[in-house]
């Protein structure tokens, strides 16, 4: 049993994590540590790549090849996370569809806030699926507070087996992306290792 709450919102579940110290059986607390006490807002990417509902997976596909990346959050019109979609989540359809007709990529997609990001042609694929994100993504948001502690963000990862957690506002407005890579790179240069800078989208 998830240690998290579930909340309804529509045809979509928020779940939020229960305070460790709150979680029920054998689960408990070990010794403190600087990620125990440091804000996942010290880790997190805050220039994210999105993906929206209606986004085909021809506009997806490319999306992941042009900037690298291999998932990212499902937001609505508000920027408020309802999902989050990853390559794994494009082989699966793929596998279970086959070869499909395909069909010429777009130029623009949208990313967060409205930006529109300009594709190179020369990378654009076409993937033959007619399908969109919004039939394809997982319909659940594992989410956290900038405020929570990092150490905390690593437990739900680990928990739930996911790899980026989008990291909220008060009013449930996107305002960053935490990564496991996000989490290691932190970890590695607070015991002081060289890392590379985060980059500018979701991993």
């Amino acid at each position: 049993m998830s240690p998290d709450t579930v909340h309804s919102t529509g045809t979509h579940r928020v779940l939020t994590p229960t305070p460790p110290a709150e979680w029920p059986g054998h689960f408990a607390i070990g010794p403190s540590t600087p990620a125990l006490h440091a804000p996942v807002s010290e880790a997190m990417t805050r220039e994210i790549v999105c993906a929206t509902p209606d986004m085909t997976i021809d506009y997806l596909t490319t999306l992941f090849l042009e900037r690298n990346i291999s998932g990212a959050p499902v937001v609505d019109d508000s920027d408020r996370p309802i999902g989050v979609v990853s390559k794994t989540d494009i082989l699966r359809r793929q596998h279970v569809e086959g070869d499909a007709p395909s069909r010429p990529a777009p130029t623009r997609v949208r990313t967060w806030q409205g930006y529109e990001y300009e594709l190179d042609p020369k990378s654009r694929t076409t993937p033959g699926l007619r399908t969109t994100v919004g039939e394809i993504m997982l319909p659940m948001v594992f989410s956290l507070p900038a405020t929570a502690p990092i150490s905390r963000a690593a437990a739900l990862m680990a928990f739930e087996g996911i790899h980026r957690l989008p990291i909220v506002a008060e009013d449930g407005s996107l305002v960053g992306l935490l990564s496991s890579l996000d989490v290691l790179r932190w970890l590695a240069r607070h015991d002081g290792y060289l890392a590379p800078p985060a980059r500018s989208e979701a991993r």
